[in-house]
């Protein structure tokens, strides 16, 4: 079964991309379901997405249909979105001659990128720059030579002769790829008799020196096939082995035939007849399969018919889903070759469209004969169990049968027993030795005594001997003789009874193993049943159950406020540690109690996009604090205590991993600097309640469920800006400017009286409400106070902190609040006063560029410069003894003891890792160079190959210019791409008549920046529409003057790139944003929020359903959950029971599409439930008292 990419394949693919792929944007990148696959999300015509994934070592095709999801990326897919999202794919191409290294270029000029995917030996996917310098990559590795293959011990300490590819270096093209070396001719008679003399020498040394151990190895016989697949000095070493099995073939010889290597040049007649196969086939095939960079060109799949096992035939269940149930997909292929012509096969419209199917039921297919390898082992280990109870059985019949026989035998020649036993005993008594009893014996029956006759064997040592009796009582002359083993100690009649007493006890022993037997056979059959079910479900379900990603908050505590934030706790200090450095952002908010065993919670601001682009967080709504703060508390020891408490959040900057000089921090716990902001005490009531993901193929149920969870402040938000004209904005302005006041509301404008009034509420809200000025609190709750003497205040002196809080509250121009404000505005702040001196400072330096400050913060707000605060009492102490002690030391005695306790060397900062530079070997600047020579061809020499003086004559007037020195004329090819000339060099002269007479009407009309993008542009709409109507669709004058594109075709065309990276989650939708936004590239959970319902609608389709657990008073709403308050109920009964609940509670309602709810339900693991659940806890909910009483009455039953 094929499953990988050959030659072929990436040279189809390639030219199948060319002409579907090219000029498309990429929105947004994913990690794909395996480590090293990665999906291309690009934007097409008429809002139009396309996918296309690769696959290190293995493919790249494009898909159907993704489901992107919330995962977090991978840290290789999160380096591929800085650097390729927003560009476009300009150019695929093929490097080598037909190796599987295929080069995908994003962007032109300056942005230019490229992506090298390699699809032999482990694969590897590179990220170069516009220089193929590599920025990132998959695995590292180095090729060597071959004295340092040889010896790879001294290879790894000498880099002369090796060639690393590793980030930083120049992708070494020249070894990544096949360099044929001069014209070789295919199949030439002298080369190839060379050849074959060689492999005639190797293989007679390799015959006549056996190895080591004395063995002759085994010599693999030299074909055809591998014969002109491994010596590339005959010429099609490239092919690859699909097409010179087709080229072998076409000449009429077998592939796989033993070539005789002790041949003369007079018996190759096979060579004519190959060489012209080989010269006229591989070039019509690969002409064949680069035809599908202009034409659509079918893709095939071959297959065979699925054989179904007879015994299996009444439980065979078909996979209905797919279209293939009674095939098995063998291989796909882009072109038919003379192998291929007596197999069945599939067409499908393009390569791509095969591929993708392929791999899409392969899948499925090794599932499927996956679990039914299975359902026949379990069938084949039933047959064991039943083969071995029953070969059981008939062996204790057996011996059943046999000592009834001689207990029979025994009893009806009991005389002669007694005589023979007379004569041993008597001898024994006698004292005779057992020897002489043995030659006695012998004796006897020489002499034909009748008596010694019956003894076959003397078992003293046992007391036993062995009798010849006759088995016919009537004749016992001639009827058989039975070997008997009788007793000495026991008479002939008592040697019967214990037989007969042995036969009683085998056969109840048969019936004791018939009756284990049958339950045996009961279980083994129930197991194999159970084994055979679940593999026919796996049967059934393979195509249809498609294994979900988690989204990325799954793996921690969880739950959607009210007004969609999303807040995230830890489950432990691990996860804990993990929040803080991972998922903490500027604007979010940190939550935490002063309760033993509390979990870090982070409540997610929503993002908004400013008018210059960049973003900045939404200020949180009091209400998701609350919200967030019971969610804190519930998740604590104080829910097992049942105390009601409080908890406390503070800002993202304000928590630190920096402990005190002298502490350290343990996993999970961290500093908090500054001011924490108590939340009134909350009871302690939690819901468990079940969310459900809509499709996104559901636009209605989306529209429907998008104002579910509404922010109100958000909303007053937005119609207070739609409402404001720029005039009212301009007069509140200048009179806020004039007053000198500051606003601080978080909607925007507000009236007088409305501010006096929040103000009044502030008041009596700050007098209500707990504070605790610190200056480092351990999250852990352990604390650090370090409270500045100005801020401490003694109980006498309540009404004047009192008078502070209020004065701090409506305070003017003296400590606006911090929000929106960038690092780098924070640090002007510091170090300036205000943004208005940072800008006039910056205005006076040279050479230090100007940047847009914070547009949250006023030019006119300042912020008061720190003073120093007084010591405390034993700092001062400590300070003055250490003045003291130290008043007679200069710099000099300072330093020289400092090098003391640095044990005599003076430390000396590594230096960064942008300085170091590592001197690169010849072989590596060589590699370097072909690189530069293979990729980074001359524009003016390929243009040179163009068809006809008036092509490139017209090419050039659009590209020539004045020199800066004189009035001379220039003609600047450098700014066409070399390949983008040799895509027009590919076409018929009229066409490139036509698309240069397009590019020279189009710069008469328009403003080219870009020449090089525009030339592609026009190529590829010829690729596609032809170029019979191509200048006639200018409808603006020649005569006009050239113009750029205007401020709202720009503001339009910017607002729809924006939304469709709004539409993936991506807060900073701008091309080119700078990297000193507040967070770059971050993600607005609101997109995928918005996605998960507690009501879902009989119209929706949903895809599953996932369990949250948070404040009931947010889950009110929701159709599916139940109340959890602190109880004794541990967490499996507690999640089993609310499991019934919902179950039931669907039945009582009626609710319409009921089934799909509950199928869905039913598909959520119980590890999932168990946890989100909280512990011990106390359901509360319509019917769970009836409930319990069932379960516990159902419980009696079974233990009565």
């Amino acid at each position: 079964m094929k499953g990988r990419f050959d030659s072929l394949d990436t040279t189809a693919m390639v030219a199948w991309m060319q002409r579907s792929l090219i000029g498309r944007r990429i929105v947004n990148i994913y990690d794909g379901d395996s480590g090293d696959a990665y999906i291309f999300k690009l934007d097409g015509d008429g809002g139009s997405k396309t996918f296309f994934l690769i696959e290190s070592g293995i493919r790249f095709h494009s898909l159907n249909h993704f489901d992107a999801g919330s995962t977090m990326p991978s840290p290789f897919c999160a380096k591929l979105r800085k650097h390729l999202r927003s560009l476009r794919l300009e150019d695929v191409q093929q490097l080598g001659y037909g190796d599987r290294v295929v080069l995908f270029q994003f962007g032109v000029g300056p942005s230019k990128h490229t992506l090298i995917l390699e699809l032999y030996a482990k694969g590897n996917i590179i990220l170069t720059n516009g220089e193929y310098s590599i920025l990132s990559l998959l695995r590292s590795h180095v090729y060597r030579n071959e004295e340092q293959e040889q010896n790879k011990e001294g290879a790894s300490n000498r880099k002369d002769g090796a060639v690393a590819v590793q980030v930083g270096h120049v992708y070494p093209v020249s070894y990544a790829t096949t360099k044929l070396e001069g014209n070789l001719q295919i199949l030439e008679q002298q080369e190839l008799q060379k050849v074959m003399e060689f492999l005639a020498q190797e293989h007679d040394a390799a015959a006549s020196n056996p190895s080591a151990t004395g063995k002759k190895k085994k010599q693999k016989a030299v074909t055809l096939k591998s014969l002109l697949l491994q010596q590339s000095t005959l010429g099609v070493s490239h092919y690859g082995p699909a097409l010179i099995e087709h080229c072998i073939l076409f000449a009429e010889l077998d592939p796989n035939a033993p070539l005789p290597l002790h041949t003369s040049g007079d018996n190759l007649q096979w060579v004519g007849p190959l060489r012209d196969a080989l010269a006229t086939e591989g070039p019509a095939v690969m002409q064949a399969l680069e035809r599908a960079a202009t034409v659509e060109t079918p893709g095939y799949i071959l297959y065979k018919a699925k054989e179904f096992v007879e015994s299996s035939k009444d439980d065979l269940v078909a996979v209905s889903d797919s279209p293939h149930t009674d095939k098995l997909l063998e291989e796909f292929v882009p072109h038919l070759l003379k192998q291929h012509e007596d197999r069945p096969h599939l067409v499908f419209d393009n390569f791509s469209l095969a591929v993708a199917d392929f791999f899409a039921h392969i899948v499925t297919q090794r599932r499927v004969l996956k679990s039914q390898a299975a359902e026949v082992a379990a069938g084949q280990k039933l047959d064991k169990v039943r083969r071995d109870q029953q070969e059981r059985l008939e062996a204790l019949q057996l011996e059943q049968e046999l000592v009834f026989r001689h207990a029979k035998i025994v009893h009806h020649q009991a005389d002669l027993v007694e005589k023979a036993l007379t004569v041993i005993n008597s001898a024994l008594d006698s004292g005779m030795d057992w020897e002489q009893l043995e030659s006695l014996v012998e004796h006897e029956q020489s002499n034909g005594n009748p008596i010694a006759l019956l003894i076959q064997k003397l078992l003293l040592q046992s007391d036993e001997i062995v009798l010849e009796l006759p088995s016919d009582n009537l004749d016992p002359v001639h009827s058989p003789k039975v070997s008997v083993t009788i007793s000495l100690k026991l008479s002939a009649h008592a040697n019967a009874n214990a037989l007969f007493d042995k036969y009683r006890a085998s056969k109840e022993k048969a019936e004791k193993t018939v009756e284990a037997s049958v339950k045996a056979l009961a279980a083994a059959e129930e197991s194999a049943k159970r084994q055979l079910l679940e593999a026919q479900k796996r049967t059934k379900h393979t195509s249809a159950t498609t294994k979900r990603k988690p989204l990325w908050f799954e793996k921690f505590h969880y739950f959607v406020t009210s007004e969609n934030y999303l807040v995230v706790g830890g489950r432990d200090a691990h996860q804990n540690e993990q929040l803080v450095k991972r998922y903490l952002r500027p604007g979010d908010a940190y939550l935490h109690a002063d309760v033993f065993g509390a979990a870090s919670c982070i409540l997610r601001a929503k993002r908004t996009r400013r008018s210059n682009g960049k973003t900045e967080p939404i200020p949180l709504s009091d209400q998701a604090l609350r919200e967030a703060g019971n969610f804190t508390i519930c998740r604590s020891s104080a829910w097992i205590s049942r105390m009601v408490t409080s908890a406390w959040w503070v800002e993202a900057h304000q928590v630190s991993k920096t402990a005190p000089t002298g502490e350290y921090l343990t996993v999970g716990s961290f500093m908090i600097r500054g001011k924490k902001n108590f939340l009134p005490p909350t009871p302690l009531e939690m819901g468990l309640a079940v969310l459900f993901r809509v499709s996104d193929d559901d636009v209605d149920g989306l529209a429907r469920h998008k104002n579910e969870r509404r922010d109100f402040a958000l909303m007053a938000m937005d119609e207070d800006d739609d409402s404001k004209s720029m005039g009212e904005i301009a007069t509140e302005a200048s009179s806020k400017k004039s007053s000198g006041s500051h606003e601080s509301n978080r909607f925007g404008g507000i009236s007088e009286a409305e501010e006096m009034r929040e103000t009044e509420e502030s008041v009596e809200y700050a007098k209500t409400t707990m504070s605790n000025d610190v200056d480092a609190t351990n999250s852990t709750g352990s604390h650090h106070c370090a409270v500045p003497a100005a801020e401490m205040s003694s109980g006498s002196d309540e009404d004047e902190s009192s008078e502070k809080q209020i004065k701090s509250i409506g305070m003017v121009n003296e400590a606006p609040s911090k929000k929106g404000l960038s690092v780098r505005d924070r640090k002007l702040i510091r170090k300036y006063g205000s943004l208005a001196k940072a800008a006039e400072a910056l205005e006076v330096q040279p050479g230090i560029a100007e940047a847009p400050l914070s547009a949250a913060v006023s030019q006119e707000t300042e912020l008061p410069r720190p003073v120093d605060q007084p010591l405390s009492r034993g700092k001062k102490a400590k300070l003055k003894r250490a003045m003291k002690k130290y008043a007679d030391q200069d710099e000099e005695d300072k330093e020289l003891a400092m090098l003391a306790l640095q044990g005599g060397e003076k430390k000396t900062k590594k230096s960064s890792s942008s300085n170091k530079t590592t001197a690169l070997s010849e072989t590596q600047l060589k590699a370097a160079k072909d690189t530069v020579v293979l990729l980074q061809k001359d524009s003016s020499k390929t243009a040179s190959h163009l068809a006809g003086d008036d092509v490139r004559s017209i090419l050039a007037e659009c590209v020539t210019s004045k020199s800066a020195s004189n009035e001379d004329t220039v003609v600047r090819w450098d700014k066409f791409d070399a390949r983008t000339l040799e895509t027009l060099a590919s076409l018929e002269h009229d066409a490139q008549l036509a698309v240069v007479t397009r590019l020279r009407n189009l710069m008469k009309t328009t403003r080219i920046d870009n020449f090089s993008a525009s030339l592609g542009g026009i190529l590829r709409r010829v690729q596609k529409h032809g170029h019979e109507n191509l200048n006639e669709e200018l409808t603006n004058d020649v005569g006009d003057k050239a113009k750029r594109m205007t401020k709202d075709e720009k503001s339009k065309e910017n607002a729809r790139w924006k939304q469709a990276l709004a539409d993936e989650g991506v807060a900073n939708g701008v091309v080119g944003a700078d990297d000193d936004d507040l967070d770059g590239d971050a993600v607005d959970d609101t997109v995928e929020l918005s996605k998960l319902t507690g009501k879902p609608q009989p119209e929706d389709l949903l895809l599953y359903a996932i369990p949250v657990c948070g404040p009931y008073q947010t889950l009110s709403q929701y159709s599916y959950k139940v109340k959890l308050t602190p109880g004794s109920m541990k967490r499996g009964k507690a999640a089993k029971q609310c499991i019934e609940m919902f179950l039931k509670q669907d039945g009582a309602r009626a609710l319409l599409g009921s089934d799909q709810y509950l199928s869905l339900i039913k598909k959520v693991g119980d590890n999932d439930w168990l946890q989100n659940i909280c512990a011990d806890v106390k359901i509360s909910a319509p019917g769970a008292s009836k409930l319990f009483k069932q379960q516990k009455s159902k419980a009696k039953k079974k233990n009565k």
